[in-house]
């Protein structure tokens, strides 16, 4: 086999009876008009890539073996995703061939750096390093590039040579220079072009691409332990760039060193998962394909233990959860039986993708159910602490009510009392005062009926004085009559004057008797109004005590079982949450 055909690698893609590779053919085709958007080749690109799925199908189909089989449904099943994958980008070959030269490798290689170079981020550092340091060959290497990518070779040879000798740091031109002389069968000068590219690559990014092709020129001239070197230091460059993995794989098993392949080959498919197919049906794993089949069944194995594992935990969190349920989880059990029957069906259908899709579908379930699950729980705690202190609250509130009306009520009863004290005070001012003033009246009264009553006893002596008030003798009747005259007006007058002062002594005396027992019978009515005052106060505060008193005893009870209620479910609901949170961590 020839350094160029082994550089570009044995053919993935059926190329028919061209004598290019489908790869050249589309650089050809494609690339000289600026990656255009072309549908047809998109749609060619897709067919070949279905031929070349459906070839490692029936690889497998023909095993009578249960591994087999599995393999050529994940093979078909993932070779299915990808062309659905390419046929979402439309007519944009462009990504379309960088999607497909990740998983089918060297032979479009050549189309990759193509690609490559007509990124954004490439085409701001060519053009600065054009603008810059290569400046003085910018001509002759945009020269190069338009005769390259119209298959003009030895156009393209001699105006990147001249772009090299007129700056020596210009990687991109070495990278072209190594593909001419791959093209021409010249291994020394392609590693020497391909190490200069590595050389003065302007990032780690273009010089993964150096390292990369110097690994499959190093295949290409027998070297495969350089080339096994060369693959490693592209990996460095580029940890996850998946292409340059597979080259490491490759060349780790032409160096014969198995184990080594095999665990780059894993790390490989984990980044991404389509190097799965593409490991059971490339004929150049062939050398170790019953370790890359071992391999496949043993990864498969484990995402099925994981899934099954997964599975088990629903299932299992699901149970704590039907233990748990006081009738609140029954919407969230009957959702999550759902999820748990649509994961068992994925995962009956055996596929290694079938078990990641339960992982992923899966991922966080158990812990999404007990996490709602605590969250209603703990939503019932709330309401219930928040149901006690609403009790208590209201308890509060009617305890207030019936302080408040008690102090009121007892506030009436001392104002009534006082009331009646201030009436008692009142009476007594007001007999005090009465008693003053007819006092007053009835010694001025008896004085004077005393003084005219003294000087009506006088007038009668001087009448009358055979009476007894003296010894003097008037003479005869008719002299004693003609002798009394002159008394008879002053004796009557001073008689009547002290008739009017008894007169009105007892007046005073009989008005101050009366006063006395109106204000008494009007004092004694507001007493009884304020007596039935403070009796009815007390009617009333008697009942709201006892009331306040047996409320409290009730309530205090009743608050003691609210209490005791909210604590214990509290409590069992904790519990319940605890024991799905053990279930989960013991998973």
């Amino acid at each position: 086999m020839s350094f160029r055909t082994s550089f570009f690698g044995d053919s993935l893609l059926s190329s028919g009876p061209t004598r290019i590779s489908y790869g050249e053919n589309i650089l050809i085709n494609t690339v000289d008009r600026g990656l255009t958007a072309q549908v047809r080749q998109a749609e060619a690109l897709n067919q070949q890539l279905e031929a070349t799925f459906m070839e490692g199908v029936e690889r497998y189909s023909e095993s009578q073996e249960e591994s087999a089989q599995i393999i050529a449904r994940e093979i078909r099943w993932q070779g299915q995703e990808l062309r659905r994958e390419i046929s979402a980008l439309g007519s944009d070959i462009t990504a379309a061939l960088d999607t497909v030269g990740r998983y089918l490798g060297a032979e479009l290689a050549e189309v990759r750096w193509a690609i490559e170079r007509n990124t954004d981020v490439t085409r701001r550092i060519l053009e600065v390093e054009l603008k810059s340091h290569w400046n003085d060959s910018r001509q002759f290497y945009e020269e190069g590039v338009q005769c390259y990518e119209h298959a003009e070779r030895d156009l393209a040879q001699e105006r990147f040579e001249k772009a090299v000798d007129a700056c020596k740091t210009n990687g991109f031109a070495y990278e072209y220079l190594g593909f001419l002389a791959a093209h021409r069968d010249d291994a020394r000068q392609a590693l020497r072009y391909f190490d200069l590219a590595g050389k003065f690559a302007p990032n780690n990014h273009h010089r993964g691409f150096a390292n990369y092709h110097m690994a499959r020129a190093f295949h290409a001239s027998g070297d495969e332990n350089m080339s096994a070197e060369c693959a490693r230091a592209a990996v460095e460059c580029d940890t996850k760039n998946t292409l340059y993995r597979y080259e490491l794989v490759q060349a780790l098993m032409r160096k014969g060193a198995t184990a080594e392949a095999i665990v780059e080959l894993r790390t490989l498919i984990h980044l991404d998962l389509k190097y799965w197919s593409v490991s059971a049906f490339h004929r150049l794993l062939d050398p170790i394909r019953q370790q890359v089949t071992d391999l496949l069944d043993a990864m498969r194995e484990e995402q099925r233990k994981l899934a099954e594992s997964m599975i088990a935990q629903i299932r299992e969190a699901l149970l704590k959860l039907d233990a748990a349920n006081d009738g609140s989880l029954t919407t969230l059990i009957d959702e999550g039986r759902a999820r748990l029957s649509t994961l068992q069906q994925t995962y009956a259908q055996g596929k290694v993708f079938d078990y990641i899709g339960v992982l992923k579908q899966g991922s966080g379930e158990a812990q999404h159910l007990v996490e709602q699950a605590e969250a209603i729980y703990r939503t019932h705690i709330a309401e219930s602490q928040a149901g006690l202190q609403n009790l208590l609250n209201s308890i509060a509130t009617e305890d207030t009510v019936l302080d408040g009306r008690i102090s009121q009520l007892r506030q009436w009863h001392q104002e009534a009392q006082n009331a009646a004290d201030a009436s008692e005070a009142e009476l007594a001012e007001k007999c005090s005062e009465a008693d003053k003033k007819i006092v007053g009246k009835i010694l001025v009264s008896g004085a004077l009926a005393l003084v005219f009553f003294w000087m009506a006893v006088s007038v009668a002596r001087l009448m009358l004085p055979g009476f007894g008030f003296g010894s003097r003798s008037l003479g005869s009747p008719s002299a004693q009559i003609t002798n009394w005259q002159p008394y008879i007006f002053p004796m009557i007058v001073t008689a009547s004057l002290a008739a009017a002062c008894l007169f009105s002594l007892l007046r005073s005396f009989f008005a101050w008797v009366r006063k006395r027992a109106d204000l008494r019978t009007s004092f004694a009515q507001k007493r009884k109004e304020f007596l039935r005052q403070l009796q009815e106060t007390a009617n009333q505060l008697k009942p709201l005590e006892e009331r306040l008193r047996n409320t409290q005893q009730t309530r205090s009870t009743e608050i003691q079982k609210h209490r005791q209620k909210s604590e214990k479910e509290c409590t069992d609901w904790q519990d319940k949450i605890s024991a799905m949170q053990d279930a989960l961590v013991r998973h």
